[in-house]
C-alpha cells in the first residue's frame, strides 16, 4: 500500500481503525487498518496536508501551528481551523492532559487550550536561549512526561514546567549536540540528532529540575520512538533503554479557582494514587501554613480558608505514595479585594413593563445579581430583612412563582445581600412592574400555543401550508448494456450507441398529502459522444415505466439481479410499452438538463402518480440501428445540482391548525376575535372557535376583523381557535401572522 512517500508524521486514531499520515511528497493521507492484514487508503493527496508531527484528539487532527482537520468522516477530511499561533516551522509536540497541546516554533514553547476542539487559543508560552530545532522538518523536536515538556534547542535540551499552563517556566538545561528527535521513558529523556557525530544522548530526568546526561551513544536518526520496552531509529537500529519503564509519581495540571476575600481551592492530578498537600505562605519561598487530606487520590482538591483579602499567596502541592514523593514548583495566586458594593439586580422575567397573555394563571418571576446573594421581596418598598425570601435564591438566579388574574397590574420591589463578610444589601429597592391582560395571541413565533396541526409549517412569524418536497431524488440508478462488462451502478448512466445502453431509475414517492398535479423527471446531460465521422447523430429518447425492480449493482440486458439468479422475463427489461414521454435529441447536448414529464398536460401517455408510490423507470433510444449518438447524465451519487430528480408540483391542497384551549382567570363575557392574514390569489383561510372540552363549533363564518363573538360565546369559560388554510394555487399559500380574542 504505497502513497507520494516521505511520510513525516504518523498517528494512529483513538478507536485503532484508521491511521493518519503528514506525507510531505502526498499531503494528508488516512488509511483504513481496521483489518491489519487488508490495509486500505481512504484518502491521498488531500490539500493541504503537511509534512510533521500529528497528533489525534477525539475525530480531530492538530498539525503544525496549528491546522485543525475533522477526520470524522475518513473519506472526506475538513480543515476547520488553519492559523498559524506559534511561529515558523511549528510542530505539535504532545498532549498535556485531555484539553491542552504543547507547541514549540522557532519562538519557543506555547500551551495551546483546546477545550472547544475547533477553536484553539495559546494560553501560555516562554520563549528559550535558543531557537528550538524545528528548522529541520524531521523527528519529534520535543516530548511531554506529566507536567513538564522536554525540547531540544541548540545544543541543549530544556526542561520548562507546564503544570501551570497558562505560567511554563524553564526548570533546567543540559548539553546535547542539536537533539531533534526526543521521548521519554521512565525517569529519562532520549535526545538524538541526525548524524551519528551527534549521537544519542540519556539523560535521567528524575529531578526535571536538576537534569543528568548519564549516557551517549554515537548513532544518528531523523526520528525515535518506543515501545515494548525498548527505542526504535528511523535508521532502523534498535536500542535498550537505561532502567525501566515504569514513570516516577509525577504532578500535573495545578489550577487555583473558586478564588473569594478569604478562600481558594487548589487543585491537581497525578499519575498514581497519592495523598494532597498544600504548602502556602504570603511570601516567595516560605510556606509556613499548610493543609493536608490523606486519602489517597489521583484527583487532588484542597480547600484553603480563613485567608486574607486582597493578599498575594504563593504555595507548592506535594504528594507522596509509599515509596515516592513529588513536589511542584512554586504558584501564586491572589485573594480578591473585600467587598463593599451590594449585588447589582437585573429584571429577567417578566420584563418590565410587560404585558402578560391573558388567562395566564402563575407566572415564575426571575430576577439575576452579579454575585451570589439572599433576595427578597415585596409588593411595597421596604428595607432588607423585612421582606420575603425568593423561593431560589443564593446563587446568582433567583425565582419565586406568582398567582396573577386578567386584568390586574402588579408593582414588585426587590432588595438582595450578598454573601461576603461584609453582608452588602440594596439600601435602594428595584422596581418591577407588568401587567396582565385580557386577551390572548400568538404571533407565531413557534409552535407553544398550537395544540394541534396538520400540513401547517410555523416560521418567520407566520403560519402556512406546509408543502411536500418538490424534489424526490432515486433510490436507484443503473446503465445496462448488451456489451459485457459495460452494464454498471456506479457513476453517469446513458442511453443510445444504438441500442446497446438502457437506463433505469427507481424512486419512492413520500406520504404525503394533497393532490399531485404534475411529476416530470429532469436529467443532467454529462456528456454526448459524437458519431464516428464527426458531428452528432439524431434521436428520440423513450421514456417507459417498468414492471419489475432491479439490483442496481447486479443489473444488466439479460438480469435485473444476477446475485439472485432473477432474469428479466424480456430481453433488454421488463417495462409496459406505452410510451410515457419521448424527447428528440440533437447536438452536444453536455450541461444542459433534459426534461421528461410522468404526469401533466406534457405527457404523451401520462401515468397516476401518488402519494407512496414506487416509481421505476426505464429510458432507451427509438432508432436502434445506424445511431451511434450516446447521451449520458449525471447519476444519483453526484452532488445535489447535478442529481437526477423527480419534480412534484402538487394541486389544491388544505391545511389547518387549532390553538391550546384559552381560560380566562376572570371573565364576564367574550369580546372581539381578530386575526391578520394575507391571501394570495387563489387561496382561501377560514376561522372557527371551538369549546375547548368538546371540540363543537360555536362561532363560524369569522373574518378577524374585530368579529363580535360575545353571543355565540354566552356562557362558555374555555375555548380554542380554528383556521383552516386552503390553496388552489400551489405553491401560493395563505400567510396567518397573528389572531387574538378578547374578554371583558
Amino acid at each position: 500500500m504505497l502513497n507520494g512517500g516521505r511520510n513525516a508524521g504518523l498517528e494512529i486514531s483513538e478507536d485503532g481503525n484508521y491511521l493518519y499520515v503528514a506525507a510531505c511528497w502526498s499531503d494528508l493521507c488516512i488509511a483504513n487498518i481496521s483489518d491489519p492484514e487488508n490495509p486500505r487508503w481512504e484518502i491521498v493527496n488531500y490539500e493541504p496536508g503537511g509534512c510533521g508531527a500529528l497528533v489525534v484528539v477525539d475525530n480531530y487532527l492538530y498539525y503544525g501551528g496549528l491546522r485543525v482537520y475533522d477526520v470524522s468522516d475518513p473519506k472526506n477530511p475538513k480543515i476547520v481551523f488553519d492559523e498559524n499561533l506559534y511561529g515558523d516551522y511549528a510542530r505539535v509536540i504532545g498532549r498535556y492532559g485531555s484539553d491542552y497541546l504543547v507547541g514549540v516554533g522557532t519562538e519557543g514553547v506555547f500551551i495551546v487550550d483546546i477545550s472547544n476542539r475547533t477553536n484553539p487559543v495559546v494560553v501560555g508560552n516562554v520563549s528559550l536561549p535558543e531557537e528550538p530545532n524545528v528548522r529541520i522538518l524531521a523527528g519529534h523536536p520535543g516530548a511531554v512526561s506529566g507536567s513538564v515538556v522536554y525540547v531540544g534547542a541548540g545544543n541543549n535540551l530544556y526542561s520548562v514546567d507546564i503544570s501551570d499552563p497558562t505560567n511554563p517556566i524553564i526548570l533546567d538545561s543540559v548539553s546535547a549536540t542539536q537533539p531533534t528527535a526526543i521521548v521519554t521513558y521512565g525517569t529519562y529523556a532520549y535526545a538524538g540528532g541526525r548524524a551519528s557525530s551527534w549521537g544519542l544522548y540519556a539523560v535521567n530526568i528524575s529531578d526535571p529540575s536538576d537534569m543528568k546526561v548519564e549516557d551517549w551513544i554515537g548513532i544518528g536518526m531523523n526520528d525515535l520512538n518506543k515501545e515494548n520496552g525498548l527505542l526504535y531509529t528511523s535508521g532502523g537500529a534498535i536500542i535498550s533503554p537505561i532502567g525501566g519503564g515504569e514513570l516516577p509519581l509525577q504532578i500535573s495540571l495545578i489550577k487555583v479557582g473558586s478564588i473569594t476575600e478569604n478562600s481558594a481551592i487548589i487543585s491537581w492530578q497525578t499519575n498514581k494514587e497519592a495523598d494532597s498537600l498544600v504548602k502556602y505562605g504570603t511570601s516567595p519561598g516560605s510556606y509556613p501554613e499548610q493543609k493536608y487530606d490523606p486519602n489517597p487520590t489521583k484527583y487532588h482538591s484542597i480547600k484553603l480558608e480563613n485567608l486574607s483579602p486582597n493578599t498575594t499567596y504563593y504555595f507548592v502541592v506535594e504528594s507522596k505514595t509509599a515509596n515516592e514523593t513529588a513536589t511542584s514548583t512554586e504558584k501564586s495566586f491572589k485573594t480578591k479585594a473585600p467587598d463593599v458594593t451590594p449585588p447589582v439586580i437585573t429584571i429577567v422575567s417578566p420584563k418590565n413593563n410587560s404585558v402578560i397573555e391573558g388567562g395566564t394563571h402563575l407566572i415564575s418571576v426571575v430576577i439575576e445579581t452579579d454575585e451570589p446573594a439572599i433576595c427578597q421581596y415585596s409588593f411595597s418598598d421596604f428595607e432588607y430583612g423585612e421582606g420575603t425570601n425568593f423561593t431560589q435564591t443564593g446563587g446568582t438566579a433567583h425565582s419565586f412563582n406568582l398567582s396573577v388574574e386578567d386584568g390586574k397590574f402588579y408593582t414588585l420591589y426587590y432588595r438582595c445581600q450578598d454573601l461576603s463578610p461584609q453582608k452588602n444589601a440594596n439600601t435602594e429597592s428595584t422596581i418591577h412592574s407588568f401587567s396582565v391582560a385580557t386577551s390572548w395571541w400568538d404571533y407565531f413565533d413557534d409552535e407553544t400555543k398550537i395544540e394541534s396541526k396538520e400540513n401547517i409549517e410555523i416560521s418567520n412569524g407566520s403560519a402556512k401550508i406546509k408543502f411536500p418536497k418538490s424534489k424526490i431524488y432515486p433510490t436507484k440508478d443503473a446503465v445496462i448494456s448488451s456489451i459485457p462488462g459495460r452494464s454498471s451502478g456506479k457513476g453517469d448512466f446513458g442511453v443510445g450507441y444504438f441500442d446497446r445502453y438502457r437506463s433505469l431509475l427507481e424512486f419512492e414517492i413520500p406520504n404525503e398529502t394533497g393532490e399531485i398535479k404534475s411529476v416530470r423527471l429532469y436529467l443532467y446531460v454529462s456528456k454526448t459522444e459524437p458519431e464516428p465521422g464527426g458531428g452528432y447523430g439524431n434521436n428520440t429518447i423513450l421514456m417507459h415505466k417498468l414492471t419489475k425492480t432491479f439490483n442496481e449493482d447486479d443489473c444488466d440486458y439479460e438480469y435485473r439481479d444476477k446475485s439472485e439468479n432473477l432474469t428479466w422475463d424480456n430481453y433488454g427489461g421488463d417495462f409496459d410499452p406505452t410510451v410515457i414521454d419521448s424527447l428528440n435529441v440533437s447536438g452536444d447536448l453536455k450541461g444542459k438538463w433534459l426534461v421528461f414529464t410522468l404526469k401533466g398536460k406534457d405527457a404523451g401517455n401520462p401515468i397516476d402518480v401518488k402519494w407512496g408510490d414506487t416509481i421505476g423507470l426505464i429510458l432507451r433510444p427509438e432508432i436502434t440501428w445506424g445511431v451511434y449518438r450516446e447521451d449520458w447524465f449525471k447519476s444519483r451519487e453526484e452532488s445535489e445540482e447535478q442529481r437526477p430528480y423527480l419534480e412534484i408540483i402538487v394541486g389544491s391542497t388544505s391545511a389547518y391548525l387549532i390553538s391550546v384551549p384559552i381560560t380566562p382567570t376572570s371573565l364576564h363575557s367574550w369580546d372581539k376575535f381578530y386575526a391578520d392574514y394575507e391571501t394570495p390569489e387563489g387561496t382561501y383561510i377560514s376561522f372557527s372557535i371551538l369549546d375547548a372540552e368538546t371540540g363543537e363549533v360555536l362561532c363560524s363564518n369569522l373574518t378577524g376583523k374585530e368579529d363580535d363573538i360575545s353571543a355565540c360565546l354566552s356562557g362558555v369559560q374555555s375555548i380554542k381557535l380554528k383556521a383552516e388554510l386552503r390553496t388552489d394555487n400551489p405553491p401560493a399559500t395563505p400567510i396567518l401572522k397573528e389572531w387574538r380574542v378578547s374578554w371583558i
